[in-house]
């Protein structure tokens, strides 16, 4: 059975947005922070309310559940 890599909630969002780019472009931030926040797996609360906003603007379904997980399942520990 081939490995499917977890998606993290980061990576998640910036996909909904349309990917690295559009989601700079989007949020009007350098890519390198949205690349950031892929490599974290999180999203800094300090810009969620931005993200909500712009979305929501844009016609992008995203709330603030989406932001924090908490619609998944947990998984477990990394070693």
């Amino acid at each position: 059975m081939a490995h499917i890599p977890h998606m993290t909630i980061a990576t998640d969002i910036i996909t909904r947005l349309g990917g690295t780019r559009a989601a700079a472009k989007l949020l009007d931030k350098p890519p390198s922070t949205v690349q950031s926040w892929k490599g974290s797996g999180f999203i800094p609360a300090r810009y969620q309310g931005e993200i909500l906003e712009k979305a929501r603007h844009a016609g992008i379904e995203i709330n603030a559940a989406d932001l924090v997980g908490a619609d998944r399942t947990p998984t477990e520990a990394r070693p």
